[in-house]
């Protein structure tokens, strides 16, 4: 699976570090830097997850164990990838109750 830095982007061009937001937006530039310390917090509690399930974790399963939406959690985990401090480590069956097991890709410490 490949992601995507969101820096690597022409809209987050010349940015380096920090949460992303759009140069021609105050609005944007502001939230982003009122979201850092949140996301620097959310980002570790998202490490901690995934280091602590050394077999691998979902997803799914890292949004469930810290009460976390998806449109959190997996920003964070990008983010951890690009540092190089997670990594994909293989496809894991997800049973699900009341739905079709389906095939997730598992997170493991790099």
């Amino acid at each position: 699976m490949q992601s995507v830095n969101c820096f690597d982007l022409p809209l987050f061009a010349g940015r380096t570090a920090g949460l992303p937001y759009q140069r021609h937006s105050r609005t944007s530039i502001v939230a982003a830097g009122r979201a850092v310390n949140g996301a620097n917090t959310a980002r570790e509690r998202v490490f901690q997850v995934i280091a602590e399930h050394p077999e691998g974790v979902t997803d799914m399963e890292i949004q469930e164990i810290l009460g976390m939406s998806g449109d959190t959690e997996r920003p964070r985990r990008i983010e951890l990838c690009g540092y190089g401090r997670i990594k994909a480590v293989g496809p894991k069956s997800v049973k699900r109750s009341g739905r079709r097991d389906r095939v997730a890709t598992a997170w493991g410490v790099a």
